[in-house]
């Protein structure tokens, strides 16, 4: 496996003996291979070159590392989640594991620390929302940065919270003067956001818009001082690789890979793999020369996750 690429590693959805087939979007190499370990569970977030995972038959997620397969039990969950991630490293003792439940405007926030073994459970906090706060993208993980957890809603509320002291939060409203035109780009269609990521790249926090009208992809910075975002045209030599529950950026690993974004996206039903250009503000493989300027046709891959060996801690 080239460790200076990252691997876009898939899961059947009905997963009965942890197959998993890891592709390199660079190169185009795949190759298929099992690890037991992961049989009949899915992934809820990825980082670090650990994996949280929750089986099909019960309630007790866990922690993976896939290099050496170390793998860390937690203590059984009794709440519906809209979220689950974790804070740092799992093998540092101050790792704290998240999850967001979010019901008729209430968000209870689950924290559970490493260091305090099975026996510390979940300590909850709950939190009273904003009228029209919603969460409900598929696969969306709030951005942990700075000590604090960034959650930013289709409805344009960016909610942030310290896990360690839930107490003290902030939420801001944001609308089109805050440099988001997304809100006007489908002002019927319902909420405007088809899905929005969130990640640290090169000690800025970016937030991604993909637009429900058209599929157009926005990236944004978030400007502390000013509480506003202000549009990104250009990530220079940054790749940003955005799954379902895993994200990340990287410095380009070759000629003319960076300023891209790479989604779980492959042309056609059998077609090569799609990169998003901010250059171009299309889709483009690197081999067979295809391209479109949306995403409508292409094929995304749900049950997938990006990673990369030089994350391993």
């Amino acid at each position: 496996m080239d460790p200076s690429s990252p691997w876009l590693i898939s899961f059947p959805e009905i997963n009965t003996n942890g197959k998993c087939i890891f592709f390199n979007p660079i190169n185009n190499q795949t190759y298929e291979t099992s690890i037991p370990e992961l049989s009949h569970s899915k992934i809820l977030f990825a980082n670090y070159g650990w994996l949280l995972m929750i089986p099909d038959y019960n309630k007790i997620p866990f922690l993976f590392q896939l290099v050496t397969r170390k793998k860390i039990l937690l203590p059984e969950i009794d709440f519906v989640w809209s979220a689950m991630s974790f804070t740092c490293s799992p093998n540092s003792s101050d790792c704290l594991v998240t999850g967001l439940s979010i019901v008729s405007g209430m968000c209870n926030v689950f924290v559970h620390k490493l260091g305090d073994g099975d026996l510390g459970g979940w300590n909850e906090y709950s939190i009273s929302l904003p009228d029209g706060f919603d969460l409900g993208l598929t696969g969306y993980v709030p951005a942990f940065y700075k000590g604090k957890y960034y959650c930013l809603d289709r409805n344009g509320n960016l909610y942030i919270f310290d896990p360690t002291e839930v107490i003290a939060r902030d939420i801001y409203r944001l609308n089109p003067n805050d440099g988001i035109p997304i809100f006007d780009i489908c002002p019927k269609g319902g909420s405007s956001a088809y899905q929005i990521f969130m990640l640290e790249n090169e000690g800025d926090l970016l937030a991604i818009f993909i637009t429900k009208c058209k599929r157009i992809v926005h990236v944004y910075k978030w400007d502390e001082s000013a509480l506003r975002f202000c549009l990104v045209e250009n990530l220079g030599n940054n790749m940003l690789f955005i799954s379902n529950g895993a994200v990340f950026s990287k410095n380009a690993v070759a000629r003319a890979t960076g300023n891209r974004i790479y989604f779980p996206h492959f042309f056609d039903r059998k077609g090569p793999y799609a990169s998003y250009s901010l250059a171009t503000k299309s889709y483009h493989s690197f081999y067979g020369g295809y391209s479109q300027t949306n995403s409508y046709g292409l094929r995304e891959l749900h049950m997938a996750f990006w990673f990369s060996l030089d994350q391993c801690q």
